[in-house]
C-alpha cells in the first residue's frame, strides 16, 4: 500500500485529530466513508483494466502492472478493515 503512494506510514482520523488539536484547529466535522474505501478503489482497478488500451499509449506496461498489484493491495485492506477514510473538517481557533 504505501509503495504505490511512495510513503513510509499512514495517518489515521485519530492522528489528524490528535494533529488539529495541538495546531490550534477546533473539530468541524469527521465524515468517516471508510466503508466506501474498497469500492473506489475496486472501481478504480475496473477502470485501469477497460481503459489499459488507451493507458498503454501512455504509461509504461511495467507502471500498469503495479497500479493493479497496488490497487489491489488497497481493495483487500479496505475489506479487511485495516484503512480509515474520510472527510476531515477542522477550523483553526
Amino acid at each position: 500500500i504505501l509503495d504505490r503512494i511512495h510513503l513510509d506510514s499512514l495517518g489515521s482520523i485519530e492522528y489528524y485529530r490528535k494533529l488539529a488539536a495541538q495546531s490550534g484547529f477546533q473539530e468541524i466535522r469527521v465524515e468517516d466513508l471508510s466503508e466506501n474505501l474498497a469500492a473506489h478503489y475496486e472501481r478504480v482497478l475496473q477502470e485501469l483494466t477497460v481503459q489499459h488500451h488507451a493507458l498503454i499509449q501512455v504509461c509504461t506496461e511495467e507502471y500498469l502492472a503495479s497500479m493493479k498489484v497496488g490497487l489491489q493491495h488497497w481493495v483487500q485492506a479496505g475489506k479487511s478493515g485495516h484503512l480509515s477514510w474520510g472527510i476531515l473538517h477542522f477550523q483553526r481557533d
